[in-house]
């Protein structure tokens, strides 16, 4: 049976709770940023303010997410400043929506309620970094090694100031080539996704 559909529209700050495998497309108004953030807590604590939500991403662009199979179901809250947001649960996928997910499923969601990892000095990535989230305090280097496996997928948020560097080692190559990449957090300010090749010692990257 297929999930039920919610489409809500002009939405300045709403909360509900997502089962396992369903999937949210947030598409912010012009100028609005979408801030989504996720509780862990029950029913009961949300109705009662007393839930503790914590920071998922936040969006200024159209952006789709999924909640992967093996979470029991989220509580989540979307905020928007600057205007209003339109967002769907389980509504219809573009093709962009879809790369969006694959992008995302795997690397974020499947993290919510983990945490994420803070990092404040240079790093390498391991095939045991899979689904992480890296939150970077300051300018560094993370250093992607050839001929990992299996090859990791994972998402870094770059420090407030200063770029994260990415720089693959070896044959290893980040968007079809051996050379370093830059991200910084005013052109990515939901953060980077770094996905695994299926099909060769490279990784796709997102943003500029």
């Amino acid at each position: 049976m297929n999930p039920s559909t919610t489409v809500n529209s002009g939405v300045t700050t709403d909360s509900f709770f997502v089962l396992p495998d369903y999937w949210i497309v947030i598409d912010p108004g012009s100028g609005a940023t979408a801030t989504v953030e996720y509780t862990t807590g029950t029913a009961n604590d949300v109705a009662g303010s007393h839930a503790t939500w914590v920071a998922q991403g936040a969006y200024t662009t159209r952006t789709a997410l999924k909640v992967e199979e093996d979470l029991q179901g989220l509580y989540f809250r979307i905020t928007a400043s600057g205007g209003s947001i339109d967002y769907s649960v389980n509504g219809e996928l573009s093709e962009a929506d879809r790369l969006t997910l694959r992008s995302y499923a795997k690397a974020v969601v499947n993290q919510l309620g983990v945490g994420s990892t803070s990092l404040s000095s240079a790093y390498q990535i391991s095939k045991d970094d899979d689904g992480k989230v890296f939150t970077c305090t300051t300018a560094l280097t993370i250093t992607i090694p050839a001929a990992l496996s299996p090859r990791p997928s994972f998402i870094v948020n770059p420090p407030a100031s200063g770029d994260v560097s990415l720089d693959p080692t070896g044959a290893a190559q980040l968007n079809g080539a051996g050379t370093t990449l830059t991200r910084s957090r005013t052109s990515n300010p939901a953060g980077i996704a770094v996905v695994a090749y299926s099909e060769s010692d490279g990784y796709g990257v997102s943003g500029s």
